[in-house]
């Protein structure tokens, strides 16, 4: 019955949004932009597979709101013709008294908690990044009603939000029911603790719920600190659940003497631990940006299960190169080693070219 329930509300949302959209989009501010990306994929020095993908991103909007679809298809030489809808949502900001209620509806990202790759504090796409052979990262977006209201103004805010069934990124499980809830969310401003909030989300059979808090602010360098578990039926599942992960960032920039150019360094670790499940993960990320044109990074991604007398391990070890050639036209080489033990043979290249228009 759930089920049922679920999949008419996630149509009729994309109806609303689609609906709205449609009408939006007949306003003066109306833009069209979008990317053709080209991609090359290697194992070892041997070319495995090449893709192409056109995204289109359309943005209307009015004084008080904002519509944004954008779709992508992506062609490849190894697989069928993929077309996705990435993002579809709308924006309004109500006026109330001297304050301003913001809803939002539609399918997009959202950001709970603190943390580029391990967050915790995201109970809402998962605390892991999700990992492909040549990348690692957190670029999640699923279809949501949420909200915003600020009840001290520059200090407390309130964002309620309604979740429709969707994919766990981290497990490649499915969330089977609608989750309800929301998050406090607070900003002293203060240098040691610049920001910090409290969510929680509970499934549609009031049978599993997620409640997390996280922190965010500076001690001698950028840190985050994160906690979360679930309520589940048996004491072992919950405890299993609990999660704990912490960040710490802190870059430096300089200028080159020979250019008179600004160069910056960042420096940046997170981890996420469960302790009752005793696995523990580590990503130890260095940015250098050279000049205005060319980026580098290099990435260690470690993950151990040490639940059993056999302990598990995982080391990834990845680096990419980005340089815009044109105003319009970006190039990138990125490489990946899932399996360090042996390293030609295991390493994936990822060459990218896009063209911006």
């Amino acid at each position: 019955m759930g089920n049922f329930k679920l999949f008419h509300l996630n149509r009729y949302i994309i109806a609303i949004v689609i609906f709205l959209f449609a009408a939006l989009i007949f306003s003066l501010n109306t833009d069209i932009n979008g990317n053709i990306i080209l991609n090359t994929f290697f194992l070892g020095f041997k070319p495995t597979k090449a893709t192409g993908t056109t995204e289109v991103s359309i943005s209307s909007s009015t004084d008080s709101t904002k519509g944004y679809i954008t779709a992508s298809y992506t062609e490849s030489t190894v697989d069928d013709g993929i077309l996705t809808l990435d993002k579809a949502y709308l924006k309004t900001r109500i006026p109330i008294n001297n304050n301003t209620l913001r809803l939002s509806i539609g399918k997009m990202p959202l950001s709970w908690g603190y943390g580029q790759i391990y967050n915790a504090g995201d109970i809402v796409f998962g605390a892991e990044p999700e990992i492909t052979d040549s990348s690692i990262s957190r670029t999640y977006t699923q279809w949501m009603m949420s909200g915003s209201i600020s009840i001290l103004p520059d200090f407390l805010s309130i964002e309620p939000l309604v979740v429709i069934p969707m994919k766990n990124y981290a497990t490649n499980d499915l969330y089977p029911d609608t989750r309800y809830g929301g998050r406090l969310f607070f900003t002293p401003y203060t240098k040691q603790l610049e920001s910090f909030e409290i969510g929680y989300l509970i499934n549609n059979d009031f049978d599993e719920s997620q409640i997390y808090v996280g922190f965010d602010g500076n001690l001698l360098a950028d840190y985050t600190l994160c906690s979360t578990i679930t309520i589940y039926d048996t004491t072992e599942e919950t405890e299993d659940s609990w999660a704990i992960s912490g960040g710490l960032q802190k870059y430096w920039t300089f200028t080159n003497y020979n250019t008179g150019k600004d160069q910056q360094l960042i420096l940046k670790t997170e981890e996420l631990w469960y302790p009752y499940a005793k696995n523990i993960n580590a990503y130890t990320y260095i940015n250098y940006k050279i000049n205005d044109f060319i980026t580098t990074n290099i990435s260690y991604l470690f993950a151990m299960d040490y639940s059993s007398s056999q302990k598990t391990t995982t080391n990834y070890v990845s680096a990419s190169l980005y340089g815009t050639v044109t105003k319009n036209f970006t190039a990138t080489i990125s490489s990946g080693i899932p399996d360090i033990t042996n390293p030609l043979e295991n390493i994936v290249t990822e060459v990218s070219a896009t063209y911006n228009f």
